[in-house]
């Protein structure tokens, strides 16, 4: 989660990944992701200040900005052992829809 708001053009709608493990590239925003985007710039003003860099920042993280939980060997193993859908219902959590055997419909498409 490492998106920069210098990254982000809501009036394009597209954002930068000028660093990644392969090369830098562009991706269009859908509408929900500007919104989104621009929601979360805002807000962000009034609790970090106007000078955080950071689309999704995170008061507690060391880089100050939202980062994925890297699993444990242990938690890898488990994950494995059980399965995804076993360890977000332990967790509490959605199963993630790319892993789901369940499709999403969307009105109009």
């Amino acid at each position: 989660m490492s998106m920069e708001i210098k990254n982000v053009d809501l009036n394009k709608a597209m954002v930068r990944y000028p660093i990644t493990k392969t090369k830098a590239f562009q991706m269009p925003l859908s509408d929900f992701q500007i919104e989104l985007s621009r929601d979360c710039i805002e807000n962000n003003v009034e609790e970090f200040g106007a000078d955080c860099p950071w689309v999704f920042p995170s008061a507690t993280s060391e880089t100050g900005h939202l980062e994925e939980k890297k699993f444990l060997k242990s938690e890898a193993k488990l994950f494995k052992e059980v399965g995804p859908r076993a360890l977000c219902g332990i967790a509490g959590l959605p199963m993630p829809i790319r892993r789901s055997k369940y499709r999403v419909h969307i009105s109009g498409r």
